[in-house]
């Protein structure tokens, strides 16, 4: 009987470390994942879009001189 306690003593505290240890894991993912968006949030750079001035498409700028256009 008393092997049959010792047995159950063992598998729970067996059972708490791998608790614990699969909290400690996600606990790390968890932080991880918050240092890379508080990192890329807080990045002056990152809304930036940077364009070669051979790429931009010219049809896309607006023309000054455009004509209006009415409905009625």
């Amino acid at each position: 009987m008393e092997n049959a306690v010792d047995a159950l003593k063992l598998s729970f505290g067996i059972f708490v470390f791998l608790l614990g240890l699969s909290i400690l894991f996600n606990m790390t993912s968890l932080a991880r994942e918050t240092a890379r968006i508080l990192i890329s949030e807080t990045d002056k750079t990152n809304y930036y879009e940077y364009y070669d001035k051979d790429e931009i498409d010219k049809s896309n700028l607006v023309d000054d001189n455009r004509k209006s256009y009415s409905w009625f």
